[in-house]
């Protein structure tokens, strides 16, 4: 399998570039004029912008950039490069890793090679929480599950963004946003009871856009750490419009969430169960409409 790593993909961002200014020509033509191109031999890149479809061979011989190749071309720091690389990479040769990004960053981190996470790190995607680096790591889990269409992750990375504000808003303290990291654990966020406790409290978060006839799904883990936990509550969001300004929060402690919470029984036992936000109207800071 082709391999990814700093120096080749850097290389094939030269590559590009070289053939953007020149006129159009063969590999074996390229090759002669630049046997190397920046840390790498020319004939050990080409084999990557070929796979990865940056470039592709005419009727003629010649090589021609393609729409991709100028996606690359078009962004103008060397991280967004890395990071669209990446996603090229995952989209084509599909690695066994990738599937580690349904359960988190960490997860990812800690399985690929010392060359795929120096590619994640130069691209400043190891430890960052702003919005274009988890945005990439929900469309990293997203490709990994064979989907496309991210938006259910977004209203959810929104509402967790939300209960990160509120949490530093109340507490003092940044809390600890959990499951970008990892999300086995049952719950999204890691904060404090209040500005004069250091007590851990887990918070699992909800959030929906379509108001408080929307529902929303607990699973059995995160059930399980609602019951373990000395100090744990659900957050429940309201986003309305496009300003978080708009947006409203129920805070839920788990003795009332356990309301709505199935029974086991002889031919089975329940893995999630859903729920109307709407059941917690009372407990928003706002009326719900």
């Amino acid at each position: 399998m082709i391999g990814l790593s700093p120096g080749v993909l850097a290389s094939g961002f030269q590559m590009l570039d070289i053939l953007r200014r020149r006129s159009p020509m063969s590999l074996k033509e390229f090759s002669l004029s630049f046997p190397r191109v920046g840390v790498c031999k020319t004939d050990d890149v080409c084999p990557l912008v070929l796979r990865l479809s940056w470039i592709r061979l005419g009727t003629d011989g010649l090589a021609e950039i393609t729409g991709g190749g100028n996606k690359i071309l078009a962004l103008e720091h060397h991280e967004s490069r890395m990071r669209q690389s990446v996603l090229d990479f995952v989209e084509v040769l599909k690695p066994t890793w990738v599937q580690n990004a349904t359960y988190g960053r960490h997860k990812v981190l800690s399985y690929v090679g010392p060359e795929v996470r120096q590619v994640l790190v130069e691209a400043g995607l190891a430890t960052s929480y702003d919005p274009e680096t988890v945005r990439f790591w929900d469309t990293l889990a997203a490709m990994a599950r064979g989907q496309h269409d991210i938006t259910l992750a977004e209203i959810g990375r929104r509402g967790e963004r939300l209960t990160i504000d509120h949490e530093t808003n109340r507490t003092g303290r940044k809390p600890k946003w959990v499951s970008l990291e990892n999300n086995a654990d049952g719950y999204d966020v890691l904060s404090v009871l209040d500005q004069n406790s250091a007590a851990k409290l887990s918070i699992e978060v909800k959030a929906t856009t379509v108001g408080p006839r929307g529902v929303f799904h607990i699973t059995r883990n995160e059930w399980e750490r609602a019951l373990e936990a000395p100090f744990h509550c659900f957050h429940l969001w309201l986003l309305r419009g496009e300003s978080d300004l708009e947006s409203f929060l129920a805070v839920v402690p788990p003795a009332e969430m356990s309301r709505h919470v199935p029974a086991d029984n002889a031919s089975g036992i329940w893995s999630s169960f859903r729920v109307p936000f709407d059941a917690f109207e009372r407990l928003f800071a706002a009326k719900c409409e």
